[in-house]
């Protein structure tokens, strides 16, 4: 038998395409789940680095004369600041993908009770729809995660500014 290094029989599938395709499918899950756990990291290292330089800026507000700041550019980036950090927090809960099969599925395809398709041709249709709806959800993620950074990047500019005009 011909198995490749991920689990999948080659004799299993009735011809070399399908059993091709199953591959690549795999591995394009396999990718989008690597792409999303890195936009996570991502936005899990921005809201700490958010979290220390709120605390940090409102100390300084604390400790120092906030009449000295100029006080729209200070609550304008504080408030983008804490806006980074709830679209972060977002874009860290929002993860969620198809990976593969749900035990649902699997008990559908072991009892060839799916849909008039063959089980191979069903599971390679149902990883289309994986796929399709993985990219969706990578595209918001990756937007999300964007958003956060450019509001830190604005807030942190505008509370710098606020110090020295």
């Amino acid at each position: 038998m011909d198995t490749d290094d991920k689990g999948g029989d080659d004799d299993l599938w009735p011809n070399g395409r399908k059993a091709v395709t199953y591959r690549e499918a795999r591995t394009v899950l396999d990718r989008q789940h690597s792409d999303l756990a890195d936009i996570d990291d991502k936005a899990l290292q921005t809201v700490r680095v958010l979290a220390v330089i709120i605390g940090a800026t409102a100390t300084a507000a604390g400790v120092l004369n906030v009449s000295e700041f100029n006080p729209v550019l200070l609550y304008g980036g504080g408030a983008s600041l804490a806006l980074a950090l709830g679209v972060g927090i977002l874009t860290y809960s929002e993860s969620d993908l198809y990976l593969g099969p749900g035990r649902r599925y699997v008990e559908q395809l072991a009892e060839n009770s799916t849909t008039d398709l063959s089980w191979d041709e069903d599971l390679l249709y149902s990883m289309a729809y994986w796929i399709e709806k993985n990219n969706a959800t990578i595209e918001w993620n990756g937007r999300l995660l964007l958003l956060t950074q450019s509001l830190l990047y604005l807030g942190l500019v505008a509370v710098g500014l606020s110090v020295v005009i």
